[in-house]
């Protein structure tokens, strides 16, 4: 409020004074009496803050510099208030005055006399640089005044755009009583619309009455809306209409929507009518699956065939049969894959044989990993029964490894089955593979099954793939084991890789682990591996070990690890520790 009194005190202070002492210019009666769209009421537009008492914020300085140009506008000093506001512009481009300062440069360059097409120009690029701001519609209007003027005067080019802007601002409303109608669905109403939908020649404003007849229960528009869906010319409002049928319990929409998916027109057409048969809440519930079934398995089209597949994933009805029907019949790969994913989506018990055939014997790979996944989301132990049946039968790794992740989301059900596999596998990347996805088994069971696999597992690669995976966990046994691993494995990179996995383990017990191995290790490649973890780790309670590790232990590469290590610990003890071993001091 306060803003707005601002507004009002400076226009009374400015404009009262000259309509008594004087008689009034053209200008100041615009100023003073403007004409709709010229120069904004208080009320509506003056969005000034009041002035704040801080001068030091960018922002109120662009408020000063805003309001000393506005205040040459209220005066009339067109030159001077364009100037401004041209300076204004250029120093405070992302200013919140920034719009206002563009409109009222827009407005003083028409009130100076500029050219009117220079002042066109400037209306026009405001509106484009400026659309959501409040100023618009005032532009708008101004220029519609000059562009009217311009065209009288014989610039023919402007009265093209002065009727469509005209024509524009009519169908904004235009729109607004058309949704205003839809609130009301008595048969005068639909009657009005009903003929303003036949006889109108604005496609936009025909679309907007199709949506709002959409929304009616009501014969006639029914009629209306089939005879559309049909007929019409516009391709816009065909889609509008056919969508609008789907909505409807109509037998006869039904008839309608099935006669447009099986015909000859337009794909996008024919697709609309896929989805709104999808979607239709009718009785012939058995008939539109059998035709969409039919679609999907026979038309030439393949993108019109998917279409029918994912149309029939969307119906409320049991799809089960016609999907696999799809799934083994069809025609395309493409619809045979389409068909696979709903399946999978579906979570049909009835769809396992031919899930599992696919997943066995398709050529394609992608194809035959789809089928296994859908497999997984069936929850039942026949599903899990068919997922080892797969694995056992077939050869290649890559489907193997398939399975095992698709196992390993039934936890512990698959839990004994992917450890027996994951011990006697002697391929090393199915190995680590089948033990990577008992890591992803959250369990106790699960940590038991690694420590077994670490133990017995064929492959080395699947005995480092446990030691990761154990690292991870919080099971103790499993830290004193990897610990107990990592003096007495004979394997470097073993030994290696079960230090490396107590440093992922955040436990005491695994902080104690490690400054063990780095103070007694057998080896100093226990010791050096130790001694990085420890810094990696950023461990203060290390700080002590690594500072007599850096005086005193026999291997070179690991009394430097040890300094290197007190590095990375980020405290004034360690800081401290370094310090006394660059002077040499002693406890």
């Amino acid at each position: 409020m306060f803003k707005r009194l601002i507004f009002i005190l400076n226009f009374i202070l400015v404009l009262v004074p000259l309509a008594f002492s004087q008689p009034a210019s053209h200008d100041e009666i615009m100023l003073t009496n403007p004409p709709v769209g010229s120069v904004p009421d208080a009320e509506m537009q003056w969005d000034s803050p009041p002035e704040s008492e801080s001068g030091d914020d960018p922002q109120d300085a662009s408020y000063a510099a805003y309001k000393e140009a506005y205040n040459l506008v209220l005066e009339s000093r067109w030159n001077d208030a364009i100037a401004k506001f041209e300076t204004f512009g250029r120093t405070y481009p992302k200013s919140k005055y920034a719009d206002d300062a563009a409109f009222w440069l827009c407005f003083a360059s028409e009130k100076r006399g500029d050219a009117p097409e220079k002042v066109f120009k400037l209306y026009d690029q405001f509106i484009q640089n400026w659309s959501r701001s409040e100023y618009v519609d005032d532009a708008k209007a101004n220029m519609l005044t000059v562009a009217n003027a311009l065209a009288k005067s014989g610039n023919r080019e402007y009265l093209a755009r002065v009727e469509a802007m005209r024509a524009g601002e009519d169908d904004e409303i235009k729109l607004q009583a058309i949704y205003a109608l839809g609130q009301h669905d008595d048969p005068e109403t639909v009657k009005i619309l009903v003929n303003l939908l036949n006889t109108s020649k604005n496609q936009n404003i025909r679309r907007k009455i199709v949506y709002v007849l959409g929304n009616m229960e009501n014969e006639e528009v029914i009629r209306a809306l089939e005879q559309t869906a049909l007929n019409d010319a516009d391709g816009g409002v065909r889609k509008g209409a056919i969508q609008a049928l789907g909505n409807n319990e109509s037998p006869s929409s039904f008839q309608v929507l099935a006669r447009i998916a099986q015909s000859k027109s337009d794909v996008e057409l024919r697709k609309t009518a896929l989805y709104a048969l999808s979607n239709h809440p009718s009785s012939q519930t058995a008939q539109i699956v059998d035709l969409l079934t039919n679609i999907a398995k026979k038309d030439s089209v393949v993108e019109l065939a998917k279409a029918a597949t994912f149309a029939l994933a969307n119906c409320e009805a049991e799809v089960g049969k016609a999907l696999s029907d799809i799934l083994a019949t069809a025609q395309s790969p493409e619809v045979r894959k389409a068909a696979l994913y709903a399946l999978s989506n579906a979570q049909d018990e009835e769809a396992l044989p031919i899930l599992e055939k696919v997943a066995i014997s398709n050529s394609d790979v992608e194809l035959r990993r789809a089928a296994i996944y859908a497999i997984s989301n069936l929850s039942s132990e026949a599903a899990m029964n068919s997922l080892i049946n797969i694995y056992n039968k077939d050869t290649s790794v890559e489907i193997k490894k398939t399975v095992a992740y698709a196992l390993a989301n039934r936890e512990e059900d698959a839990l004994e089955f992917l450890s027996t596999m994951a011990r006697q596998e002697t391929n090393d990347e199915l190995a680590r593979n089948l033990t990577h996805a008992i890591g992803n088994i959250n369990s106790g069971s699960a940590s038991d099954a690694l420590i077994k696999i670490l133990a017995e597992a064929k492959s080395p690669e699947a005995r480092k793939a446990a030691l990761y995976a154990i690292g991870q966990s919080d099971n103790k046994e499993a830290v004193a084991m990897l610990s107990k691993l990592a003096n007495s494995e004979k394997d470097p990179e073993m030994q290696k890789a079960a230090i490396y996995a107590i440093g992922n383990n955040d436990s005491p017990q695994a902080r104690h682990t490690l400054i063990a191995l780095a103070k007694s290790g057998e080896t100093p490649e226990v010791r050096l591996a130790a001694v990085q973890i420890l810094g990696n780790r950023g461990d203060e309670d290390a700080v002590t070990l690594l500072l007599e590790l850096a005086r005193n232990d026999p291997n070179l590469k690991v009394r430097t690890a040890a300094v290197q290590a007190l590095g990375q610990i980020d405290s004034p003890k360690a800081k401290a520790a370094l310090v006394q071993f660059l002077e040499g001091e002693r406890p």
